[in-house]
């Protein structure tokens, strides 16, 4: 609960940029996502969460998406940097983990740097949309373009990108300490930073589309975490 409360008030700044939301609009809906997650298969519980706040408030739902793809840029970070704590804390780490932080490196700076382009570039991207499309679809394209650069626009701020990060450090790190909790609970003889890389082998398999609940990657993503 406490997660989803930080997550919710973290959101909450990311979406200062579309309209001044209230907490208690929020925390309902990321509610909801986790819910729609564990009973719906693919992540739709991203895009259900985006439909309620939407709907709720009568803001773009596209406009809202594009603030959850920064949250997920966002966790991204994070679980990387739970995965270089595993790889610096053990003399030898396994080529498997190794790989698995440089491919989640360089997906999430793709898409990091690929948003970038959207807010910076987004003139360039609409003529070329108008150039490579025709008239009726390109401007379809070109509005869906706009709404969802709308939503981007709290990355040119670089002091609530630092809240937006001192947030999530916050997040990660209760998430963190309820996880070794459940380690501590079953006695498993485990070092400290051995759990670092089984929440970020954990929630890289999260963050895959995937059965309802996470069913499959949860268990693959342990067994690559050493349990």
């Amino acid at each position: 609960i406490l997660g989803s409360v930080i997550q919710a008030i973290r959101w909450k700044i990311i979406l200062t940029n579309l309209s001044s939301f209230k907490f208690t609009q929020l925390f309902p809906s990321v509610l909801i996502g986790h819910m729609a997650n564990h009973i719906l298969p693919a992540k739709a519980g991203e895009f259900i969460k985006c439909y309620y706040l939407g709907k709720k408030t009568g803001c773009s739902k596209i406009a809202i998406f594009s603030t959850i793809v920064i949250e997920r840029v966002f966790d991204g970070i994070m679980i990387l940097s739970f995965l270089i704590v595993f790889i610096f804390g053990i003399s030898k780490a396994q080529s498997e983990l190794v790989w698995m932080g440089v491919l989640g490196a360089i997906l999430y700076g793709v898409v990091f740097l690929f948003l970038l382009f959207i807010i910076f570039q987004v003139q360039q991207i609409d003529k070329l949309i108008k150039f490579l499309l025709p008239q009726k679809i390109s401007q379809i394209a070109v509005k869906y373009l706009h709404t969802f650069s709308e939503g981007l626009q709290i990355l040119k701020e670089v002091k609530q990108l630092a809240r937006i990060m001192i947030l999530s450090i916050i997040m990660w790190l209760v998430i963190a300490v309820a996880l070794i909790s459940l380690i501590w609970m079953f006695n498993f003889e485990l070092p400290f930073y051995t759990s670092s890389a089984l929440l970020a082998c954990i929630a890289l398999g999260l963050s895959i589309p995937s059965a309802p609940g996470g069913i499959g990657t949860i268990d693959t993503g342990s067994t690559g975490g050493g349990l």
